[in-house]
């Protein structure tokens, strides 16, 4: 089911890699936890400290870059090569329209 893949205008990517990276990032941070329900082995040693997200962030992150290089990404490099560099136009708004309180002008 991991590595069942995803089609993307052409891209092919597979998504165990992401979900790889998380479960083990996550599982990284549960000696750092410091909660009301539960304190790690880390956390008690750093008097409480919740250092958890940090170590969870540098982990997956981590994790995802070393799985990412073994990717070959020929095709990725392929599609976008043949595609327009910028798509600003083809979302451009109409004279005078509004969006989060920018409005278009010419």
């Amino acid at each position: 089911m991991l590595s069942r893949q995803v089609h993307h205008g052409g891209l092919t990517r597979t998504p165990s890699d992401g979900i790889i990276s998380y479960v083990v990032g996550f599982l990284a941070m549960v000696p750092f936890f410091s909660t009301v329900l539960f304190t790690g082995p880390v956390a008690q040693l750093l008097q409480g400290a919740d250092i958890a997200p940090i170590i969870g962030l540098v982990v997956s992150a981590g994790l995802y870059l070393l799985l990412m290089r073994r990717r070959d990404l020929s095709i990725e490099f392929a599609t976008v090569a043949t595609r327009p560099q910028s798509t600003a136009r083809a979302h451009e708004l109409p004279l005078g329209a509004t969006v989060a309180g920018f409005t278009a002008s010419g």
